[in-house]
């Protein structure tokens, strides 16, 4: 912890008193005050519905504020988009001014963020396009139809299962036959 909160620039130990800090101790059950106060970097808040996840969350983020930490360094990162704005906006309301630079949103659209910051880095030309499900089924559809015209008269696998097979390729970094060996073997005779 020490090491953490030696990080912090002089100048930004001024950067609370430009916010509303909440009464800790008063609004936190007692659990939710441990996790605040034991911030050593990065953390992650698993527990079940209800118990107060969103609001240990953006308490936190108020506890580093209050020890200066700056918003840009402080990063948000849940799985829906409506999770990601109701913590932003509740940050917000409890710091009664938006806290500028915070980095907030789903691991989907922080990381698109991050890659097309760093396009020359990761190879990749600036103007990618990142396509979802619905969409990869379809270009795979259109695939099939261009190379295996009466693919309907030849009992050929739907887009989709080509899809899971391909996608199977990659993530497991194996052969389609391997794939095909592996997840599909009626298929391999």
């Amino acid at each position: 912890m020490e090491k953490f909160i030696h990080s912090i620039d002089e100048k930004n130990k001024n950067l609370k008193s430009s916010f509303n800090l909440p009464s800790f101790k008063d609004n936190l059950n007692e659990e939710q005050f441990n996790v605040i106060n034991n911030i050593e970097g990065p953390m992650i808040v698993i527990a079940g519905a209800g118990s107060g996840k969103t609001r240990t969350i953006t308490y936190s983020v108020a506890k580093l504020i209050q020890q200066g930490i700056k918003p840009s360094e402080i990063m948000l990162v849940t799985f829906t988009n409506k999770a990601a704005k109701e913590m932003l906006k509740r940050v917000e309301n409890l710091l009664g001014k938006p806290p500028q630079g915070i980095w907030g949103g789903t691991f989907h659209s922080l990381a698109n963020k991050f890659i097309r910051m760093y396009t020359n880095l990761a190879g990749l030309k600036p103007k990618y396009t990142i396509i979802d499900q619905a969409d990869a089924y379809g270009l795979m559809k259109l695939s099939i139809e261009k190379i295996f015209p009466h693919h309907k008269l030849m009992n050929f696998p739907t887009p989709k299962i080509c899809y899971k097979i391909l996608s199977n390729s990659i993530n497991c970094n194996k052969s389609i036959r391997q794939v095909l060996e592996w997840k599909f073997p009626i298929s391999v005779q």
